[in-house]
């Protein structure tokens, strides 16, 4: 078993590289998401207890 020393340094490591790709590609695929007919669709249905609307298209924002 891995010391706890070794674990901990393992994380850490893991964390100051992974973590700013991982935000990186989560801002890429929200910015592209939230540019979509579907996106803008989703919470009206939802509030209104309607069947949605799909597209799969850009809305132009």
């Amino acid at each position: 078993m891995p010391s706890s020393h070794a674990v901990v340094a393992a994380r850490l490591a893991l964390r100051m590289h992974a973590e700013p790709a991982l935000d990186r590609a989560e801002r890429d695929y929200l910015s592209g998401l939230l540019k979509t007919h579907d996106a803008t669709e989703g919470v009206p249905v939802w509030l209104d207890k309607r069947a949605p609307n799909w597209k799969n298209s850009r809305t132009g924002l």
